[in-house]
């Protein structure tokens, strides 16, 4: 069945493939971007400008049946400061309650939430204690504390329905941030100090975590569901290896004492990207694989290679 599909942040990293997919399917996708990037197959494309608490979305959500929420403010390099917090408060609290409300309004089926496993979290301390919807939310920035801030906003609105999807962090062709900068040190032969590390961490391929919204959107249901969602979990040295291997060089890690590394981490102000190279985070993705009948279809060493391919092809 065709659906009307509403997408938000269309030209983003996740964005751009949830597009493709739906389009896929056969759905009839209004592709939203701040700056109203053309999408390849989209019924329609709207230029949204900031989505925040003021957003009037006038007559742009009628004969709509299903939103997906993905645009927000994400991590930033400014600091913790107030004025910061207010503004990931205007992004993604108010923007997304704005958008859903009016969209509920409108007569919207579904509304479906990108959030992130960092409502739930950054560390877990044991592999028989995974992150799950059902795990006390515990947001230590305030990406993750807007995130949570945001899915109570949606389950404030009397009669919406949909799904909250928490993904781990999300690579592949195209990636941002932290595995972005990974992939450019390796082709550029950076000696990494992480030999020592032994930790478990989960993640999903960016095409995996598609079919999870696409699931989402088929997905009948009444109130919110929340789902945790991941496809595979290994430590950062295998990680490396393994891009290394897709990327066709070789992984220059070496032992080093992680406590010294710790501290030189902590004189260079790079504390929270040393937690996330050496410290756990499992994802339990069990309500997602029963409820959504979601099963990943991508491997995490085709994964890899398709991301590998990317940037030996720029």
């Amino acid at each position: 069945m065709s659906l009307r599909i509403f997408v938000t942040g269309a030209d983003g990293f996740i964005g751009r493939y949830v597009c493709r997919d739906l389009i896929e399917r056969g759905h009839a996708v209004t592709a939203v971007s701040r700056n109203g990037a053309v999408c390849p197959g989209a019924t329609k494309t709207l230029v949204s400008g900031l989505i925040n608490a003021n957003k009037d979305w006038n007559n742009d959500l009628c004969e709509i049946d299903v939103v997906i929420h993905l645009a927000g403010v994400t991590h930033s390099s400014y600091g913790q400061d107030t004025n910061l917090l207010e503004h990931y408060r205007d992004v993604n609290v108010g923007g997304t309650f704005g958008l859903a409300k009016q969209a509920h309004e409108s007569g919207v089926k579904s509304f479906i939430f990108m959030s992130s496993i960092k409502v739930n979290g950054d560390v877990t301390e044991s592999v028989n204690d995974p992150m799950s919807p059902g795990r006390t939310p515990d947001p230590k920035d305030y990406y993750g504390l807007t995130k949570w801030e945001a899915e109570k906003s949606l389950l404030s609105i009397p009669g919406l329905t949909g799904s909250i999807l928490r993904p781990s962090l999300v690579y592949g062709p195209g990636q941002k941030g932290n595995l972005d900068s990974l992939c450019n040190a390796i082709l550029k032969r950076v000696p990494m100090p992480l030999a020592r590390i032994d930790n478990q961490r989960s993640f999903i391929y960016v095409e995996n975590l598609v079919t999870a919204v696409s699931a989402a959107v088929e997905r009948t249901n009444s109130g919110f569901e929340v789902f945790t969602l991941a496809d595979v979990c290994v430590s950062t040295p295998e990680l490396i290896s393994a891009l290394a291997k897709a990327l066709g060089r070789r992984a220059y890690l070496f032992p080093f004492p992680l406590g010294l590394l710790k501290v030189l981490a902590a004189v260079a102000n790079k504390s929270s990207e040393y937690a996330r190279l050496t410290e756990s985070l499992l994802v339990d993705s069990s309500d997602a694989h029963s409820m959504l009948d979601w099963t990943p279809k991508i491997s995490f060493i085709e994964a890899v290679q398709l991301t590998g391919a990317f940037y030996l092809d720029e």
